[in-house]
């Protein structure tokens, strides 16, 4: 268990000296997480120790690798969020009020805080802090139809295309609306078809012999 995540920072520190064009490092750097989370998952560490390297993973580090608190909810349980959620305010109330990196952790922690916690609500208000991205409106709109809330992530999405109609980078959030609606009226359009089939008369069964037939012939 140590094992790994002594890697997680080995890996962490040296890709700031390496050349990593090719991209192949940080693949490695990104299964080494994931591998270090699933074995925390089996064998959960204690929860604050591994809190507070979460958070200064994702606040202090160089920008990777991506910390997903989701992957570590289960080890850390409800103990270890509730130490990174006590980490992230001390940090944002001691934070240079100029400094654009504190900002971002601060809200990255709260947004993967929410996400982690299953709470919808309190995910999506995090998110709704920064809407100057269509890409935040559609974020949100697909966390909220994942969430069987189909009728919310619809107004999310119509208000995103309105707040930002010019923007080029809009055609992810206008795909996930037609989507919404074309799944919106599916239900109408099967009990459409099933209203006409069952006004429709059932099929007449054919007679046999035909009714034109010619009647047999007896050979004697």
């Amino acid at each position: 268990m140590r094992t790994l995540r002594n890697a997680v920072d080995r890996v962490t520190r040296a890709l700031q000296y390496l050349d990593d064009s090719s991209g192949r490092i940080g693949e490695d750097l990104r299964a080494l997480m994931a591998l270090y989370a699933h074995a925390c998952r089996t064998s959960p560490p204690p929860a604050a120790p591994l809190a507070t390297w979460l958070v200064e993973l994702a606040w202090d580090g160089p920008g990777w690798p991506e910390v997903r608190l989701a992957d570590f909810a289960p080890a850390l349980g409800l103990e270890g969020l509730a130490r990174i959620a006590a980490l992230v305010a001390e940090r944002t109330a001691a934070a240079d009020p100029d400094s654009w990196h504190d900002e971002w952790a601060a809200q990255y922690l709260r947004e993967q805080l929410a996400a982690a916690s299953g709470d919808v609500d309190a995910y999506v208000a995090d998110l709704a802090e920064d809407l100057k991205h269509p890409d935040r409106y559609r974020t949100i709109a697909a966390i909220l139809r994942d969430a069987g809330r189909a009728v919310d992530a619809t107004s999310w999405a119509r208000r995103g295309l309105a707040d930002h109609p010019r923007n080029p980078n809009g055609d992810r959030l206008r795909d996930l609306l037609v989507d919404l609606l074309i799944d919106a009226t599916a239900p109408c359009r099967s009990a459409a078809r099933t209203s006409n089939a069952a006004r429709s008369p059932p099929p007449t069964a054919p007679s046999w012999p035909p009714r034109n037939a010619a009647a047999p012939t007896s050979n004697q």
